[in-house]
């Protein structure tokens, strides 16, 4: 007696085989999402300590050139003088 193949085997995917791809095409992105998001940079604005005495030594210098808003006088025509 011989066996009878029905007409559509092979035809059809496994349906376990599709569950499987299904998941691996889930977890590839939240592997990626999840790689990207471990690492922080560093805060806006943050600035590394050599950046902070150069920003002092500049500020220094600036108030050492400046003058006092009271000392200076303007003139009758709206022009400043010292």
């Amino acid at each position: 007696m011989s066996r009878v193949t029905p007409a559509n085997r092979g035809v059809f995917p496994v349906r376990r085989a599709a569950r499987l791809r299904w998941r691996d095409a889930m977890i590839a992105p939240a592997l990626l999402v999840a790689a990207a998001c471990s690492s922080q940079p560093d805060d806006p604005g943050a600035v590394t300590p050599e950046e902070a005495q150069q920003l002092n030594d500049a500020a220094a210098m600036l108030d050492a050139n400046s003058v006092d808003a009271n000392a200076v006088m303007t003139t009758d025509n709206g022009t400043a003088r010292p």
